[in-house]
């Protein structure tokens, strides 16, 4: 298969623990962190001869949408493209078909971690903790 255009962006956000507890159960805010929303944007693809031959289909064979549609959903690992964090797309979203090319958008992601942020937040000595530990 080949890409013919890839507009996917992966799409950034960060949790931030509010830190506000009425138990009093924490001693302040978790860490923040940032993850993988989502991953916007477009694939352009397009079947080739080899693909068809995968399918124990003749090259020649006029592929029809149908066709095209089952191919990259049964086979969503074989579409490349440039993602960063370690995003692999597991399932496609087939906008469009002409002929053997096909217009994509992500559906189903999985993606490492983001490099964590370091809290903000520097705790408060306890009152009745003095320095020596007593």
């Amino acid at each position: 298969m080949k890409t013919l255009s890839d507009t996917l962006e992966a799409v950034i956000e960060t949790w931030d623990d509010p830190g506000d507890y009425p138990s009093g159960a924490g001693s302040g805010p978790l860490p923040s962190y940032q993850y993988v929303e989502a991953v916007e944007g477009e694939v352009v693809v397009e079947l080739e001869k080899d693909d068809l031959e995968a399918l124990d289909l003749d090259p020649d064979y006029e592929a029809d949408a149908e066709l095209v549609r089952d191919f990259i959903i049964n086979y969503p690992g074989e579409i490349e493209y440039d993602l960063p964090h370690g995003i692999r797309v597991t399932g496609w979203n087939v906008i469009k078909v002409d002929g053997l090319k096909a217009l994509l958008t992500v559906d189903e992601f999985e993606a490492e971690a983001v490099e964590p942020r370091e809290p903000e937040y520097e705790p408060e000595p306890m009152e009745w903790y003095d320095r020596e530990g007593r």
